[in-house]
């Protein structure tokens, strides 16, 4: 057991875990369900990405959001209403808000972990194929989380679970990773699941139903003109 810790870096995994769907272009389909107390929602969005700090997200279904949109681009994001043909920038002080109702803010969509920069990594522990590494945030790092715990399938190198805590160490959140396929040479799970601990029957699910990564996405789709398409 010994051996095996030494032979594993914990910053390659957890930055390979990191960039999982990050590629210089990406494509997908995914279905979105979103449950909270006295509240559900089901979407379909499509997705392009390119880089690590760009993307397009457009509502498909249901047809009465079917439009909206939401546009990054480095540290701004926007969103679009087609029924008022509206864009809106989302302030700094907003950026804890829900993104669509849902368990992921605005944040969450910014959000850019540097691990060897941000946090320290220690190799918790080791369960079989499963390696539990610890990552806290160094005193001058500017991140969400001051804690996180990845839960890491050693023989897929991709993640079961990832714990989000605070600076008590308290998780706060915590997703889990399902329905893995290889794609461009790499296991990704197709199906993650948030939970806030503090209301643990509410969730958001999704699902990818096509994901495609390293393809050529035009830079025009990550435009204001392009997004009120």
């Amino acid at each position: 057991m010994l051996l095996l810790a030494l032979s594993i870096d914990p910053y390659a995994l957890v930055n390979h875990v990191e960039n999982l769907y990050i590629s210089r272009g990406s494509h997908a389909v995914a279905t979105m369900e979103i449950k909270k107390e006295g509240f559900s929602r089901n979407l379909k969005v499509e997705i392009w990405t390119k880089g690590r700090d760009r993307f397009l997200i457009r509502i498909l279904e249901p047809a009465r959001e079917r439009g909206i949109s939401t546009l990054r681009v480095g540290n701004s994001i926007w969103n679009y209403f087609p029924d008022i043909d509206r864009v809106m920038r989302i302030p700094p002080a907003l950026l804890g808000d829900s993104w669509m109702g849902s368990h992921f803010t605005y944040d969450d969509l910014l959000k850019e972990v540097d691990i060897s920069k941000d946090y320290l990594l220690k190799i918790k522990a080791i369960r079989g194929d499963t390696v539990v590494i610890t990552a806290t945030a160094k005193e001058d790092a500017a991140v969400v989380w001051d804690r996180l715990e990845y839960h890491i399938l050693l023989s897929r190198k991709i993640p079961v679970r990832i714990l989000m805590m605070d600076e008590d160490g308290k998780p706060v959140r915590i997703m889990t990773f399902k329905r893995t396929k290889r794609v461009k040479g790499k296991w990704i799970p197709l199906e993650i699941v948030i939970r806030p601990t503090d209301h643990p029957e509410e969730y958001t699910r999704i699902v990818y139903e096509k994901l495609q990564l390293d393809i050529d996405v035009p830079d025009r789709y990550f435009t204001l003109k392009y997004l009120r398409r």
